[in-house]
């Protein structure tokens, strides 16, 4: 029997506000990707690169300033991984938060 690693899908709407998180097995979040961006392609390169976003309001406000601002200059932006959440303090409250995300998107000819 083969593993499924788990993965968080982050279902984007509403002009990026998040809709909705699941977990779901590596070949359905890939299939999000496929279904939402772009057609099927035969061999397929993808490129994955490493982005920390920064928000004084929540964690998904971090990730989709990232995701929004990786977009005005990267196209074909397919998934993303969330890597480390961390932040700062200050009063005894959450003062900032910094989400550290791997972004793929597909390369093409």
């Amino acid at each position: 029997m083969v593993g499924l690693d788990l993965v968080t899908t982050v279902v984007y709407a509403n002009h990026g506000h998040l809709s909705h998180r699941v977990n779901t097995p590596w070949c359905l979040h890939r299939l999000f990707c496929i279904l939402s961006m772009e057609p099927i392609v035969k061999d397929a390169v993808y490129k994955l690169i490493e982005l920390t976003g920064t928000s004084t309001t929540s964690i998904e406000d971090a990730i989709a300033k990232a995701i929004t601002r990786a977009h005005k200059t990267i196209k074909n932006l397919c998934w993303f991984q969330v890597i480390e959440t961390r932040g700062n303090i200050a009063d005894g409250k959450v003062h900032h938060w910094q989400v550290t995300i791997k972004v793929g998107f597909t390369v093409k000819d």
